[in-house]
């Protein structure tokens, strides 16, 4: 993309607000665009003209003076992008900590025990949450929650080893 200055009443980066150094330093602490934004600002400061660090990082004359007016007015933390919130979480907070009690509880719920398929359905027919399976799994383990699956029976196992083992765990149990 090439870019074009329209006027000579653009904004000029105030080197006081940061150093190079610290420019680089806030580059490779944050997020990729941070680093093309403090790049970009340590190019303008050394004197590359506006159009050829447009060119060279692929970006518009609008963003680039958007990034100066950030820098001169909060210095290199105006430059720093901070992670977005993304999509909300369909179980709220209030929500979590009532089925939490629920899945610690499943007598609430006549039952003995909860599997994740069966709380699955429980919620969207009991609370009309509509969420998928794997929401109601990963919000399992954001609980701390964790499958438990039993463990088959080897075969062939010498029973008189098996014993003596049982028997020396015994003898440091009552130690």
């Amino acid at each position: 993309m090439s870019c074009s200055i329209r006027g000579t009443a653009t904004a000029h980066p105030q080197p006081h607000n940061a150093s190079l150094q610290e420019l680089k330093t806030a580059g490779k602490v944050g997020t990729f665009e941070t680093n093309v934004r403090c790049h970009a600002l340590q190019m303008l400061i050394v004197g590359i003209p506006r159009e050829q660090v447009c060119d060279a990082l692929q970006i518009t004359e609008r963003s680039l003076r958007r990034w100066i007016r950030l820098f001169n007015d909060y210095g290199v933390d105006g430059l720093v992008v901070n992670k977005r919130p993304g999509r909300p979480h369909l179980i709220g907070k209030e929500q979590a900590v009532l089925l939490t009690d629920l899945i610690d509880n499943p007598r609430k719920a006549d039952r003995d025990f909860w599997t994740a398929k069966a709380f699955h359905g429980h919620i969207r027919e009991s609370y009309a949450i509509e969420c998928s399976y794997q929401t109601v799994v990963r919000f399992f383990h954001e609980q701390g929650y964790a499958l438990k699956v039993p463990q088959p029976w080897p075969d062939r196992q010498d029973e008189q080893l098996r014993q003596a083992f049982r028997d020396h765990r015994r003898g440091l149990a009552e130690k």
